[in-house]
This record gives structure tokens, sequence and C-alpha cells, in this order.
């Protein structure tokens, strides 16, 4: 069994909540967020996804950026597309009779699953950009400033793609040649507002093995 185990790092995490996560270095495709832009939720969040599109309205509405630190109870986050897939409708009952309620995002990739152990990280802001711009230069300085905390734990995450895990991609974070982070972005019209959200499932204490194993069909 691999797990991935860093209860200390959580806390470090929070300290993106306690002050100015944008120090020079950090990238800047990411918006200056100051401590009082961070929300830390305590409670799981039921329906992440939901939340998600609420951040992205209240972005909208009022014109600034937001960050969110959560996690949820279990359950699997999938791409919006897998509900044209057969048999969706009976594989996602069978996966919530299992403990394991299926969620569908806009943003794409691959299963992304959820529960105890597992943090997450929502940044939205209102773009300029009525069209995806700079999409690379965001994940880059998310990953950097994920980076940089994880750090201040003694913790070595690089950008990399991991075989085998979920959701791979080049925009993970790997430690030890683990999936410690994955990444998603998603790009929204909403009342006359293109709103972007940078989002960041984080491994800190969980059996990966067994994360990556879930899958609702």
């Amino acid at each position: 069994m691999t797990r991935a185990r860093r209860p200390a790092c959580a806390a470090h995490l929070r300290l993106l909540a306690a002050a100015d996560a944008q120090a020079p270095g950090l990238g800047t495709a990411l918006p200056l967020l100051s401590h009082s832009a961070f929300t830390v939720h305590d409670a799981p969040r039921l329906h992440g996804v939901a939340s998600e599109a609420q951040w992205m309205a209240d972005a909208a509405s009022t014109g600034h950026a937001r960050a969110h630190l959560w996690s949820a109870p279990a359950s699997l986050v999938v791409p919006r597309s897998y509900e044209r897939l057969p048999r969706w409708a009976t594989a996602c009952a069978a996966s919530a009779a299992g403990g394991w309620p299926v969620q569908a995002r806009s943003s794409g990739g691959g299963v992304v699953p959820q529960g105890l152990g597992v943090l997450n990280l929502s940044i939205t802001w209102p773009s300029a950009s009525a069209t995806p711009k700079d999409t690379d230069a965001i994940y880059q300085a998310l990953c950097h400033r994920l980076a940089a905390a994880f750090a201040q734990c003694d913790v070595l995450a690089v950008p990399q793609h991991v075989d085998g895990s979920f959701c791979d991609g080049r925009f993970n974070l790997a430690f030890d040649g683990r999936k410690l982070v994955g990444t998603a972005q998603s790009w929204r019209r909403m009342a006359h507002t293109t709103v972007v959200l940078a989002h960041a499932v984080m491994l800190v204490d969980c059996d990966t093995q067994a994360l990556t194993a879930r899958r609702p069909l």
C-alpha cells in the first residue's frame, strides 16, 4: 500500500490563507491575493463542483479574485464528457451505492477521487480575455506557488508526469516520483464576464493506490 502522509504539509498549506502567497518570483499568471482573499473551509464540501461554480459566479459579480482551501467526502469527480458514455447512469448508481457518488465537472482530464486526506485549492478570478489565454503560464504559476508551500515542510515537489496516476498530466506535482498534486483549469463566461478557475487536488494523507483504483465505470 502506498500512502501519502504529509500531515505537517497540510498545516503549511494553510499558510496560503494567512500570508501573501504571491511573493516575487512565484509567477504573475495568477492574480495577486492578500490573506483576506483566502477562505479555509473546515467542514467537507458535499458538492464541490457546485461550490466551485458558485465561487466563479461570485468572481464574476464582484470582480475580485478569491481562493478556497477545502475537502470533500469520498466521491469521484469526472469530466462532463463522461455523461455521454454508455451505461453512464447505471455506473453512477453503482458507484454511489458503493459509497462513491459521482460528480461531473467542466474541466477535462480523467477521474479524480476525493475523500479523507485529500485537500483542494480553488482560485477564481475575472479575466480581461474573453477566451482562454496563457493557460500554460497559469498552470506553471500554480505549480510554482504550491511547490514553494510544500518546500516549507521540506517536501521537494516538482512538475512531471507520473505514470499510472489518476488524471495524469505534465502539470502534476510529484514527490519522490509519486503524485502529490494534480491541477486543472476551467474558463467560463458568466454575467458577461470571463471567469477562470485554477484548481489543485493535493494528496496529503491518503492511500494513493486505493484512490487511483477507483473508477465509476
